[in-house]
């Protein structure tokens, strides 16, 4: 069993992550956190020195839960890793479909912390890092001749799609990054057209 301190601070960090996201991190102050949680302020200090400590911290944990969410849904629907790498885009419309959908929490994060030397501003460079060389990875899987250029490409038209459904509101731009994620994936010799992945994916409006 957890031990007291460690259940206080996830429960610091569930209500953190949830009220930084819904609300901006700016918006947000300690005493809503603490609050909300059921964690008094001064414990909640206990494990996080700051509130800048605090958002460096929900960030790591955003980025942890983020990925393994993602890896979950890209295996759960193909063991190829060229179109595990579609599939990305798959997950990602699901994600856009939610009602709490609010943008990528990173990228929110960025335009909140201008100064480069906050703590939060690490664990965002941390997870982009982290995104581009998984999806690179599958890249090198699916023999890839240049898997960083790909993982690049790849991040890039994930990022776009995130963007313009946070603007749009509209899920579609999931399919959208798809079918160009998909040429991309054709031309480089990962897939081919005859992938069924690729075969399946309804036509855009």
């Amino acid at each position: 069993m957890a031990n007291a301190p460690s259940v206080k601070r996830e429960a610091v960090l569930s209500e953190a992550r949830k009220l930084f996201y819904e609300r901006g991190i700016r918006a947000v102050g300690v005493d809503s956190i603490s609050a909300s949680s059921g964690v008094a302020k001064m414990t909640l200090y206990s494990h996080f020195g700051s509130k800048d400590e605090l958002i460096a911290a929900c960030l790591e944990s955003v980025d942890d839960k983020y990925l393994k969410w993602l890896e979950g849904k890209v295996v759960d629907q193909s063991s190829e890793p060229g179109e595990q790498l579609l599939a990305i885009f798959d997950a990602l419309e699901g994600w856009f479909e939610n009602p709490r959908f609010r943008g990528c929490a990173f990228v929110n994060a960025a335009i909140e912390l201008p100064d480069l030397e906050h703590p939060g501003r690490a664990a965002i460079h941390n997870h982009k890092t982290r995104m581009r060389e998984w999806i690179s990875e599958l890249a090198k899987a699916a023999g890839a001749a240049e898997p960083d250029q790909i993982g690049a490409q790849i991040l890039l038209l994930m990022e776009g799609a995130i963007i313009s459904a946070a603007v749009e509101r509209d899920p579609q731009s999931a399919h959208n990054a798809k079918v160009i994620a998909g040429h991309l994936l054709v031309a480089s010799g990962i897939l081919s057209t005859a992938s069924p992945i690729l075969a399946s994916a309804p036509p855009a409006d």
